[in-house]
């Protein structure tokens, strides 16, 4: 009985699919892990669509920087707004660097 209830709840296994990539239909065996390509070929231009669909790590450093450089001009916006307000303290003027004495060259 218990058999019979575990067979009713299983998941009814497709015979036939597509390919994504060359939409033909192809039986898929009854045994292992269902196929999602119809050969090696077309698991080969999928991932070729993959690779060639990432962006270049120069376009994604772009990225990168503009986002910093948004953030920045946010940043300083909202400090700006909290100044006028009287919420936040100006920042303290910076100490002017203290310099050592003065170089020479000596000739030998």
């Amino acid at each position: 009985m218990r058999y019979m209830a575990q067979l009713a709840h299983r998941k009814r296994r497709r015979r036939t699919a597509r390919c994504p990539i060359c939409k033909e239909k192809f039986k898929i065996n009854s045994r292992g892990r269902p196929p999602i390509f119809c050969s090696r070929s077309c698991c080969q231009r999928a991932y070729e669509q993959r690779k060639w669909s990432r962006p270049h790590p120069v376009e994604l450093l772009a990225r990168d920087i503009d986002t910093a450089r948004v953030r920045g001009v946010i940043r300083q916006e909202i400090r700006e707004a909290l100044l006028a307000a009287g919420i936040i303290l100006p920042p303290p003027a910076p100490k002017p660097k203290r310099r050592g004495p003065p170089l020479r060259l000596i000739d030998k």
